[in-house]
C-alpha cells in the first residue's frame, strides 16, 4: 500500500491524546483527495518551510475542503428538493429508507435473521462495520469541539460507503445484501445493514431531524 498525506496547520485541542480541531479536519480530507505516495499541504504549512529547502511542489489553487467549521456557506435551493447525493439530506435519508425497505422484503420472504451468524461476514463487510464503529467517537469528538458538522459530514460519509456497498450487487450478485441461496449471509448482512440504519437514525435524530421509513 502507498500512503497519502495531509498536511495543515493551525490550532488544535488535545484531549486525552487525541487531536480535534480544523486543522485536524484539513489534514484528513486533503490526505483523502491526494493520490498515492502524494503529499498534499495547506498555504499555511507551505509557509513554514525553511527558507532554501529543497522540497518540490506544485500550487494546486483554491481546493474546497469539505468540513472546516468556517467555510463559506452557499445555500442552493434547487439542491434541496434534488433527489440525487449532491442532496447530502436525501442522500442520507434514502440510505436509512433502502435499509427499511430490505428488512421489510427479508421479513416477508419469510428469512429467520434473529440469530445471525456474524462469522460469514467478510472482510468488506467488515470494513463498512469498522466505519460505522467510529460513530460515538465522532459524536464525542463533535460534542468536545463545539462542531456538530462533524457528524453530519461523517452521516454523509457512512450513507455513500453503504450505497457503495449495496450497488456492489448489481455488478456481482454475490454481494448483495439478500441472497435468496443463502439465508445465513442474508441475516448477518441484514444485521449490518439494520446496524448501519440505527446509526443514521441516531445520528439524523442528534441534529433533530426524523429518519425517513421509505422514500
Amino acid at each position: 500500500a502507498e500512503l497519502q498525506i495531509g498536511l495543515a496547520s493551525g490550532e488544535v485541542m488535545d484531549v486525552q491524546g487525541d487531536c480535534f480541531g480544523d486543522a485536524v479536519n484539513v489534514a484528513s480530507r486533503l490526505a483523502g483527495m491526494s493520490g498515492a505516495s502524494q503529499i498534499w499541504a495547506d498555504e499555511t504549512s507551505m509557509s513554514l518551510l525553511p527558507a532554501g529547502h529543497a522540497v518540490r511542489s506544485r500550487s494546486l489553487g483554491a481546493v474546497p475542503v469539505r468540513g472546516k467549521a468556517d467555510a463559506q456557506m452557499d445555500f442552493d435551493f434547487a439542491k434541496v428538493v434534488e433527489a440525487s447525493k449532491d442532496n447530502p439530506v436525501f442522500y442520507v435519508q434514502y440510505a436509512h429508507a433502502r435499509i427499511c425497505s430490505l428488512k421489510r422484503k427479508v421479513a416477508e420472504a419469510g428469512i429467520d435473521a434473529t440469530t445471525p451468524d456474524l462469522a460469514l461476514l467478510d472482510s468488506i463487510d467488515l470494513e463498512l462495520a469498522k466505519l460505522a464503529a467510529q460513530f460515538p467517537r465522532i459524536v464525542e469528538s463533535a460534542a468536545i469541539a463545539r462542531e456538530p458538522h462533524r457528524i453530519a459530514f461523517y452521516l454523509y460519509d457512512l450513507a455513500a460507503a453503504f450505497h457503495a456497498y449495496w450497488n456492489a450487487g448489481n455488478d456481482d450478485p454475490e454481494r448483495r445484501i439478500f441472497l435468496i441461496n443463502s439465508e445465513g449471509t442474508t441475516s448477518a448482512r441484514l444485521f449490518l445493514a439494520s446496524a448501519i440504519g440505527q446509526v443514521i437514525a441516531n445520528g439524523l435524530s442528534i441534529m433533530g431531524v426524523t429518519a425517513a421509513q421509505e422514500m
